[in-house]
């Protein structure tokens, strides 16, 4: 029997992270750089540079924010393509929350399941706080 995995974003504008149901694993999301795409990537992110580049051409794409967005429905879209998750749900403030809405591509939007838009408290902890998926 196949593990059906459940992908968990959680975002503000400013850090991202992804929890997965299938291994328990947390993967860190950096914000991109000014250039989020190279050369180097050959052609196995040609679609999704693509797409990239019409929704920054089309406006969407504007403001750090905005591009953390882009940088994060890109990594969900190449993950969603390639079947490394099968639902999604995503807890994120309002401000990012917003900026997902308007990046996320039709394919990875019909993978989500749910969402959660609400400000995330603010820990004075000095030690990350980890989150498992059990």
């Amino acid at each position: 029997m196949r593990n059906f995995r459940i992908w968990v974003l959680i975002t503000d504008e400013v850090s991202a992270r992804i929890c997965s149901s299938g291994d328990g694993n947390v993967m860190p999301i950096t914000p991109p750089e000014d250039a989020p795409f190279h050369r180097s990537q050959g052609a196995r992110g040609e679609m999704s540079r693509a797409w990239y580049r019409f929704k920054a051409g089309h406006g969407f794409l504007h403001g750090p924010k905005a591009r953390f967005a882009g940088h994060i429905a890109q990594i969900l879209q190449e993950a969603a393509a390639e079947h490394a998750y099968e639902a999604l749900v995503i807890i994120a403030t309002p401000q990012i929350a917003e900026e997902l809405e308007r990046a996320l591509d039709p394919q990875t939007r019909a993978l989500l399941i749910g969402d959660v838009v609400r400000d995330l408290p603010v820990s004075g902890a000095a030690e990350p706080i980890a989150y498992a998926i059990v």
